[in-house]
């Protein structure tokens, strides 16, 4: 059975960094993580005053989201139009225990006049050579939403989603492959495991979303619309900065985003417990800029505690620019 519509209608281990070249502020906060001997802390640190002004949005550009092309908000349109960026190429190198790169991945983000992304070309890599690629163009369609163009079935890693309904309560899109639907409740009244019990009816896989494909405060799904089996909760603070995100299964796992006094994203760290509390695992990420404060290189750490850590992957920035 499909969703049934809203039944009222409300109005809706290494820092040697490659290519290394000017470090906005990593070095400080690496230190400072680093310097840690203990279980990193379960609080979130306080942020410096000011508006958000990098490149990379901390929300969006995590390795999920950077395969859904339905929601390209991975980039600052004002920053891409300011430096007449006309693509930019990330490619994602694995690093083996003999601090080896190796090429896993690479996507390639086209952007129109605008500094909007109007089409993306995935590959997959392995021992050196592509193995597989897609190439996707987008067409805006809302403020949450772009129509990607048709990819063939059997493209797992690329997860592709159709408009279904739009109105002020509420968006639902359909996944193309038939799996799952995302359902994101923008009024905030209607934003209650109960009502969604009492509203709604499916048989289908379904994520819930509290807000809008933007910006959204939690997601889960559920099992017999009571329990919540996956839960993801963000937090964000007084300037609309992502703080911390915390996910539940298993195991409970919180990340939290760095900033500097600038207000450029530096990086992350995420920590594994049980669901006890014990510290298990930690996983960070530290971001390179360059002089003009475009992020050259993220570098990706694991570890059991802070004083061992080991890179595990680097992902590289390319630039093109308009004439």
């Amino acid at each position: 059975m499909d969703l049934v519509t809203l039944m009222f209608q409300k109005q809706v281990k290494h820092l040697n960094y490659h290519k290394r070249r000017y470090i906005f502020g990593v070095i400080g906060w690496w230190t400072l993580l680093a310097c840690t001997s203990s279980a990193p802390s379960d609080e979130t640190q306080p942020l410096a005053q000011g508006i958000y002004k990098g490149l990379l949005s901390p929300f969006f550009f995590q390795e999920e989201r950077l395969r859904e092309p339905n929601f390209p908000f991975w980039f600052n349109d004002s920053l891409i139009r300011q430096h007449r960026i006309k693509s930019i190429t990330i490619t994602h190198y694995v690093v083996d225990v003999d601090a080896a790169e190796s090429i896993q991945k690479r996507t390639v983000f086209g952007m129109d006049n605008d500094g909007l992304v109007n089409q993306i070309e995935y590959s997959n890599w392995y021992d050196g050579k592509i193995i597989s690629s897609e190439k996707l163009s987008l067409e805006p369609v809302n403020l949450f939403y772009s129509r990607t163009s048709p990819i063939p079935a059997g493209t797992s890693e690329i997860r592709t989603f159709k408009l279904h309904t739009q109105n002020d309560s509420l968006l639902v899109l359909h996944a193309d492959d038939g799996s799952d639907q995302r359902v994101f409740l923008l009024d905030a009244q209607i934003q209650n495991v109960h009502v969604i019990d009492q509203m709604f009816k499916t048989d289908v896989f379904t994520r819930w979303y509290y807000g809008s494909p933007l910006r959204y405060h939690e997601w889960f799904a559920l099992e017999n619309m009571v329990n919540q089996p996956v839960q993801h909760k963000f937090e964000w603070n007084d300037q609309d900065l992502l703080v911390a995100a915390e996910q539940k299964d298993r195991f409970r796992t919180r990340k939290t985003y760095h900033y500097s006094d600038e207000m450029l994203w530096l990086g992350y760290q995420d920590s594994i417990f049980s669901l006890g509390g014990d510290f298990i695992r930690m996983e960070q990420a530290a971001i390179e800029y360059d002089q003009q404060e475009l992020p050259q290189g993220i570098n990706h750490f694991g570890g059991i505690s802070p004083d061992q850590m080991f890179v595990k992957a680097i992902l590289k920035f390319d630039y093109e620019f308009y004439e």
